[in-house]
């Protein structure tokens, strides 16, 4: 799943109120929620391949990309959990 934040896109402009490292904290956080969506799109794009008509080699390698996103996307959650918790 997609995570989107338009609040924090709308309100981007409005960091300035607040000190650098809160500003760089948030923005770290939201350069990590943009690289977990990313992971989601690798993970669809592969999950779609491996249903596709492919030779068995291909498959495998598909299979192996989809781990590989999940195994991503996990760590990039805990990332995520722990810069929050930081806030």
């Amino acid at each position: 799943k997609k995570y989107p934040v338009p609040f924090l896109d709308i309100k981007i402009g409005n960091l300035s109120w607040f000190n650098k490292k809160f500003q760089n904290q948030v923005f770290e956080i939201k350069s990590n929620i943009e690289m977990l969506n990313q992971d989601v799109e690798e993970f669809k794009f592969f999950y779609q391949i491996s249903f596709q008509n492919i030779t068995y080699e291909n498959h495998k390698k598909a299979v192996v990309n989809i781990i590989g996103q999940t195994e991503n996307y996990i760590s990039r959650a805990k990332v995520i959990i722990n810069l929050i918790e930081k806030l």
